[in-house]
């Protein structure tokens, strides 16, 4: 495989490995499988089929899928659900890539998305795109996936997704931006089809100095693994945190609220102050605590409200949505993202506080992931 070390497919087989080898029950029925969809050799099949025990051929067959790329991978997990293992297909996502090189940088318009082509993907079409959004006075560089439903069923789909900004002339240790998450398409909460982070400011991106251009051209590429999903019943429920010593908050601890058990989790309103380009800003989120989840997984939006304690401006709402626990690192801290300044915050023209004090809520929606019926 071109690329193997941050191939989605490479990855997801070398994380089910053993599960593989220990359950697969039909070996020669799956070689038989993918022999018929592509070419494999007589001697490479008689290879296989001569080792003395299935474990022995399981090991040799994945060895043999991880050097037929991504056709023979979406092969494989086919002749698992084919002969009758889903049990197996299920630990193997559904992998994909996307590419965008978008030309004219310094022509970019606000609130434009801009789309890469279409790439068929589990049945759905798929795009990357790129936009950029205002962001309390100046403009930020989002990056985000475009899901096109197909026409009949209401699939939802779990992408866990890894975002590159590739920077095109680099200089010594300066290294690419890299964004990791997951997201599920539609957003049970509001439908949305196109969802992704802001990743650099504009000024950033389209400075010389800092490499990301090539004759005013950016390149991003997207690696995918989904999970076709089902969704249980929606619970809704809503938190407050007053926090005192706002003005003393260090960086990167988390500051957390009382908790409150739904579905039988810990839910906790968390704060945290953290430095992103040279600016510091406030992250506001939700936290439940990792030993209650017990292998189950949800689906986490919260609309939080940062209440203005004074003045007549109106409250600052803002809404996130996640999976929890995350399944890249395995936390269940949705407060990473970029709430408000914190000299914004601090300030006392603004009336966020009260004396040194600041009051937080958040209204908040799970729903358990589920499997689908295979």
């Amino acid at each position: 495989m071109q690329g193997a070390e941050n191939d989605p497919s490479r990855k997801a087989l070398s994380r089910a490995h053993f599960d593989m080898i220990r359950d697969m029950q039909h070996v020669i029925l799956v070689l038989d499988y993918i022999h018929s969809k592509m070419e494999i050799s007589k001697a490479t099949r008689q290879r296989i089929q001569a080792e003395r025990t299935s474990c022995d051929q399981a090991r040799e067959l994945i060895s043999l899928v991880e050097t037929l790329g991504d056709e023979g991978y979406d092969i494989f997990r086919d002749a698992l659900l084919s002969t009758e293992q889903p049990h197996l297909a299920k630990i193997l996502p559904i992998v994909g890539k996307l590419r965008l090189q978008l030309v004219n940088l310094s022509q970019l318009q606000t609130n434009i998305d801009y789309l890469s082509d279409v790439s068929r993907i589990a049945g759905a079409s798929w795009r990357l795109g790129v936009g950029v959004i205002p962001s309390h006075g100046s403009r930020r560089v989002r990056i985000f996936l475009n899901y096109e439903p197909r026409d009949s069923g209401e699939e939802r789909f779990l992408v866990k997704f890894e975002l590159t900004l590739v920077r095109q002339n680099p200089k010594r240790g300066m290294e690419d931006i890299v964004d990791r998450g997951a997201l599920i398409f539609p957003n049970p909460r509001d439908g949305n089809t196109s969802m992704g982070p802001d990743v650099i400011g504009y000024d950033s991106l389209i400075d010389p100095e800092n490499g990301w251009l090539q004759n005013d051209s950016m390149l991003v590429l997207a690696s995918l693994e989904i999970e076709k999903i089902g969704l249980g019943e929606r619970i809704e429920d809503s938190m407050t945190f007053v926090l005192n010593g706002v003005r003393e908050m260090m960086p990167d601890p988390l500051y957390e609220s009382e908790p409150k058990v739904v579905c039988d989790v810990r839910w906790k309103i968390g704060l945290r102050a953290y430095e992103k380009e040279g600016t510091y800003y406030l992250a506001v989120g939700i936290m439940g605590e990792k030993e209650d989840f017990n292998g189950r997984r949800y689906y986490l939006a919260h609309q939080s409200t940062l209440v203005r304690q004074s003045g007549s401006q109106p409250n600052m709402v803002d809404e996130r949505s996640c999976v929890v626990p995350d399944p890249w690192d395995g936390s269940t801290d949705s407060a990473k993202q970029t709430f408000i300044p914190f000299d914004l915050l601090i300030d006392p023209q603004h009336g966020w506080l009260n004396d040194n004090s600041l009051e937080v809520t958040c209204d908040f929606t799970l729903m358990q992931l589920q499997d689908p019926d295979y």
